[in-house]
């Protein structure tokens, strides 16, 4: 049917192929006018209702090229007694204990360590999130700026929650004047993935 070899793509990395020119997304928990990093290097976060997605865009040697990964599953970054027990009851519940399992271990209504409600589990949701999202900027190295998409993003902005989310994000020690200049962007979901599969197959049949 297509006369060559299909390509498998992931659907993060499908959408990471529509940020590949750029695109101007809307500031998310930030100043519009923020400093970038400029590493040459951009990340998209996704979280939506079945989990996370992480996928990086390297234009460092002048060319677009995605990288594709199951960052959901990184490991929970424990800081805190309360963040040590909530590991704990993630690890007694599914015998690990990542990002993606506990935040939605916590949007499913799932009690960890204990009951988290109202106002406190939206705060909880937005900080690990916040968390999650630097993992995934500083494993990519990707300090030129990550676009977020889903619908728990559109939640938080909803919830007014994206100056705790950034403080979340830019509290990383060592890390945080890196951090500070990094843009996190909202990038509107409408048709991204096949977005990005029409600029992938029109950079492939070019060749």
């Amino acid at each position: 049917m297509t006369a060559s070899e299909p390509m498998v793509v992931n659907d993060v990395a499908a959408i990471a192929w529509a940020t590949a020119e750029r695109p101007k997304g809307v500031a998310f928990g930030l100043s519009a006018d923020i400093a970038s990093a400029q590493e040459g290097r951009h990340a998209i976060a996704s979280a939506w209702r079945g989990g996370l997605g992480a996928a990086c865009v390297d234009r460092s040697d002048g060319r677009s090229t995605v990288i594709s990964s199951e960052a959901g599953h990184t490991p929970f970054a424990i800081i805190s007694e309360d963040d040590w027990q909530m590991a704990k009851a993630c690890v007694t519940r599914h015998g690990d204990a990542s990002y993606e399992r506990i935040l939605f271990d916590l949007m499913d209504g799932q009690m960890l360590h204990r009951r988290l409600e109202a106002r406190e589990l939206l705060d909880t949701f937005a900080t690990l999130l916040g968390r999650y999202v630097a993992e995934v900027v500083l494993t990519f190295t990707a300090f030129d700026g990550i676009y977020l998409c889903g619908s728990v993003f559109d939640q938080i902005v909803t919830a007014q929650l994206g100056p705790l989310f950034r403080a979340a994000f830019e509290g990383h020690g060592k890390f945080k004047p890196k951090l500070q200049q990094t843009p996190t962007q909202l990038f509107p979901l409408a048709d991204g993935s096949l977005n990005g599969l029409s600029i992938l197959y029109s950079r492939f049949a070019a060749r």
